[in-house]
């Protein structure tokens, strides 16, 4: 007689047994490496890895097998809101970080997901009880790929490196400088080179060509102030006979950072003597200040009163019914304000919808090649400021025949042999420039955009301006003989105004404004150039409605119409490049058609070409406009309507 098969017999249980009785049967899951999840799709499984990366996906938080979401054989494990609050309970306040390189257990079912079109496996948890933490400290191999070295890297500090020559290692740094050594780029973890416990990462031609092609002309650049992590084998150099541990890398697949779009936002219970940004509902907005007290809701995360103090004031009490949002370290809050028990909370829908426009402007400025600013702490700012302070005794040292001398502002270093009595009245332009264009990008007042202070070189004669711009600056680019003034700012994020006054005081104030707007706008959110059209004309715009007794605003409108009515066409205005001084006036014509219609919608224009938009797309999804329609509307306004763009 035959045997029954295990099969066979579950057939019959299922046609004899009660249902209840059947589903008790338990099958469990199936063992696999995190490699193989794309062979058990739609089957529940249960998979030990080390969590070698983490990111965002909306509402998601997601761990990583591989060193980034797309490395091969990478499986994702997917944790959401509720599961994230689950797990804060277990001791884990921000599971990305606190499970970041731990061993852990989770079982799920297998799921397939398609971010950027590329499959990749992943289980979404259901349950905290779902993952399992094994080893805090476990190191096993990642997936291997066509780069992979041979033996599991080891994880060190970089300032461990000198004792891990010719290891496998992965190391975790934020790039403080950066530098050249031949064809090599290289970014340090130090301050310098030199800086005792530095390690750098060093770039050849073939890194160079690879960044390249994703965009990123200088890595050096990219990089600097970002948190990332390095994979490879340690090798030391020898500069000036000092010993400096390194990685040379060897593939883009060993280099990972983690995006500013996905740092986590504190608990409202851990504001108590935070600095942060507090925006209300008047549409008053303070940068910078100390949250001196904090009355807790009845709810999770809520609280019906904050107490601030601003400046040098006392410590003043605003209600929940005040308060529109409250922003740390550039991470907000995402508080929404509930009428009936009259408390702010952690609102997790706007949350979710603010993480992913975030990630996606982010990935936006990546994928041209720029970045976003990193916030600066207080203590970088302190860096930054004694580095200015280094680079203007330099200054001062070479023009040792001038009585120049250091003003210290807010906000602004400016070095001048200006006499004092004339200098402190033009320190009030700045002031109020920095205000101005703080309210007109929504930043609040008191938060700080530049890094560390913006350096301001004001010169009394027009020889000495351009002696700096040659010899100091090596402006070998520009003309300075035929300017009045000149803004640096460079990819590190320093911002050098440089000007002279001469004898024609508001003129010299007008210059002084509208470099240093250029300055602002730099620092604005990201590096991304905006067109040479709405930066000129946004400096001509602001300058005239600061300095109302300078007349240059109608001059140079009035110089534009001229040319435009021989021209008949704006070919080549809003391509980018640097638009002639014959079309500033155009341009700030334009800002201000712009501005009158909605200035509203005007930040969103140009928050839009910060974060990533080319100029016209921006322009259509802010005022459903095109360069042409712009062109109409400037054109009709002077009497051209047939005018061209």
């Amino acid at each position: 007689m035959r045997s029954l098969t295990t099969t066979t017999i579950l057939l019959l249980l299922a046609t004899v047994l009660p249902a209840s009785a059947v589903a008790q049967t338990k099958i469990e899951p199936a063992k696999i490496a995190p490699t193989k999840a794309l062979e058990h799709v739609g089957r529940n499984v249960q998979v030990r890895l080390v969590v070698s990366s983490i990111g965002r996906s909306g509402e998601w938080h997601n761990l990583n097998s591989g060193k980034s979401w797309d490395a091969p054989g990478n499986l994702v494990i997917r944790l959401s809101p509720d599961v994230r609050e689950e797990l804060a309970r277990r001791g884990f306040k921000n599971p990305g970080l606190d499970l970041l390189k731990k061993q852990i257990d989770v079982t799920g079912t297998v799921l397939e997901f398609r971010p950027g079109g590329k499959l990749v496996p992943g289980i979404e948890l259901k349950s905290a009880n779902d993952l399992k933490v094994v080893d805090d400290s476990a190191e096993t191999p990642l997936p291997r790929t066509a780069n992979a070295r041979s033996g599991s890297p080891v994880e060190i500090k970089p300032e461990e490196g000198l004792q891990f020559i010719g290891r496998t290692v992965r190391v975790r740094l934020t790039p403080q400088a950066m530098g050249r050594a031949g064809e090599l780029h290289l970014i340090h973890s130090g301050k310098s080179w030199d800086a005792p416990g530095n390690f750098q990462v060093r770039f050849g031609p073939d890194m160079l060509a690879a960044f390249a092609k994703d965009g990123i002309e200088d890595p050096g650049l990219h990089l600097l102030r970002k948190h990332i992590e390095v994979t490879g084998t340690v090798a030391e150099s020898l500069p000036g006979g000092k010993r400096v541990p390194g990685i040379d890398l060897e593939s883009l697949d060993d280099l990972t950072y983690v995006l500013q779009s996905t740092r986590e936002a504190p608990s409202i219970s851990e504001l108590l003597s935070r600095r942060a940004d507090v925006h209300l509902r008047n549409r008053k907005r303070f940068g910078n200040v100390v949250v001196a007290a904090i009355e807790a809701g009845s709810r999770p995360e809520s609280l019906v009163s904050l107490k601030l103090k601003i400046g040098d004031d006392p410590p003043r009490l605003y209600r929940a019914s005040a308060i529109e949002e409250v922003i740390v370290d550039g991470v907000p809050l995402d508080l929404s304000f509930d009428r009936k028990d009259r408390v702010l909370f952690v609102d997790k829908e706007k949350r979710t919808a603010r993480l992913k426009a975030d990630e996606e402007a982010e990935r936006r400025v990546l994928s041209i090649g720029r970045r976003l600013w990193p916030r600066l702490t207080d203590e970088e700012h302190a860096e930054w400021v004694a580095q200015h302070k280094e680079f203007i005794a330099t200054i001062q040292k070479h023009f040792s025949q001038l009585p120049l001398k250091l003003i210290e502002t807010k906000y602004h270093l400016i070095l001048t042999d200006i006499p004092d009595s004339e200098a402190q009245k033009y320190l009030a332009y700045l002031d109020t420039l920095y205000d101005e264009m703080c309210r007109a990008f929504g930043i609040p007042l008191g938060s700080n955009i530049w890094s560390g202070k913006c350096i301001v070189c004001a010169f009394q004669n027009r020889a000495d301006f351009i002696r700096f711009e040659l010899e100091v600056m090596k402006n070998t680019n520009g003309n300075p003989t035929n300017s009045g003034g000149i803004c640096h700012g460079t990819g590190q994020g320093r911002i050098v105004i440089s000007l002279f006054k001469g004898t024609f005081e508001a003129r010299f104030a007008t210059v002084l404004v509208h470099e240093t707007s250029h300055g602002f706008v730099n620092r604005f959110r990201s590096d991304v150039t905006i067109p040479s059209w709405l930066n000129e004309g946004m400096a001509v715009w602001i300058a005239k409605y600061i300095v109302k007794e300078d007349d240059s605003l109608e001059k140079a409108q009035r110089k534009s119409i001229i040319a435009l009515r021989d021209q008949q066409t704006l070919a080549g205005f809003f391509d980018g490049s640097q638009i002639p001084g014959e079309r500033y006036g155009t341009a700030s014509a334009m800002v201000d058609i712009l501005v009158n219609r909605d200035s509203e919608k005007f930040r969103q224009f140009f928050i839009d070409i910060k974060l990533g938009y080319p100029a016209e797309e921006a322009l259509q999804r802010a005022f459903n406009m095109s360069f042409a329609e712009l062109t109409s509307l400037y054109g009709k306004s002077i009497g051209m309507p047939n005018l061209r763009h």
